[in-house]
């Protein structure tokens, strides 16, 4: 085994290195980045219900009538613009990255915050929805 002077490090580090990161980037065939934000982009309606069903989750707010709402808005949204299997398994991906992504950045006190606030607000969407259908409320049956 070869040890390296302070020179070869040196040389190492700002020579061969940011060469090799200029042609890691450049390498053709590379996955994109953006497909989820592409989904988001194209199905906004029915990532913001994903979201928020995953506020709720993480919140601890989601109860069988959320989950009920959420279920009626999102066969909605799906009856009114019908999608691929893919990508409606893109939509929720991406709104699984998102919510992931909010609740770290709330940190821990923040969270209490943005539940009693953003979360509050979801769950009221999706239980007036709910308790606005009599004849699915007889369905308990139901999972999420």
């Amino acid at each position: 085994m070869t040890v390296l002077r302070r020179s070869q490090r040196t040389m190492l580090r700002t020579a061969v290195l940011p060469a090799l990161a200029i042609l890691s980037i450049l390498k053709p065939g590379t996955v994109r980045a953006d497909e989820y934000d592409d989904a988001r982009e194209q199905h906004p309606a029915l990532f913001q219900a994903y979201f928020d069903e995953g506020l709720l989750e993480y919140c601890g707010m989601l109860t069988s009538e959320a989950a009920g709402g959420f279920r009626l808005r999102r066969d909605d949204l799906l009856t009114q613009e019908p999608m691929t299997v893919e990508q409606h398994r893109r939509v929720r991906v991406a709104a699984g990255i998102a919510i992931d992504y909010q609740y770290d950045n709330h940190g821990l006190g923040g969270q209490r915050l943005w539940c009693s606030t953003a979360g509050r607000d979801a769950y009221n969407r999706f239980v007036g929805r709910y308790l606005a259908q009599p004849d699915v409320r007889t369905n308990s049956s139901e999972t999420p």
